[in-house]
């Protein structure tokens, strides 16, 4: 949206999957490059390893593979996938620049964040 900020209008980072109430379902909004400052892809899924390894093996989406774009770079988590959609829409309508700065706040070397995680 125009106007908003990345660095005030964020949700906080969780790197840690938390036990969630029945019949609600996790959703992760995730972005991946192809290297630091390179290409940027933005996603949401509910099973974020996964979803990680479809686009490294080439089955994730046409444009990450097209552009070689396998590193997890930035996630958050959010207990209901609704939540998790509308904020990928939202980020996906954000300048690049908004997206770099937030990817930059958490991981600044641009890290590969899913060997860190330990799933």
């Amino acid at each position: 949206m125009p106007g908003l900020d990345p660095g005030i209008h964020t949700v906080m980072l969780l790197r840690t999957v938390n036990s969630h109430g029945a019949g609600m379902m996790v959703g992760f909004v995730y972005m991946m490059a192809s290297r630091k400052g390179g290409t940027i892809y933005t996603g949401v899924t509910n099973d974020l390893p996964r979803r990680v390894d479809e686009h490294r093996s080439g089955n994730g989406s046409v444009f990450t593979g097209k552009y070689a774009v396998q590193r997890l770079v930035w996630y958050e988590e959010h207990f209901d996938i609704r939540d998790a959609i509308q904020r990928e829409k939202t980020i996906k309508g954000w300048p690049r620049q908004w997206k770099v700065k937030l990817i930059e706040r958490e991981n600044p070397d641009w890290f590969d964040l899913m060997r860190g995680i330990g799933w």
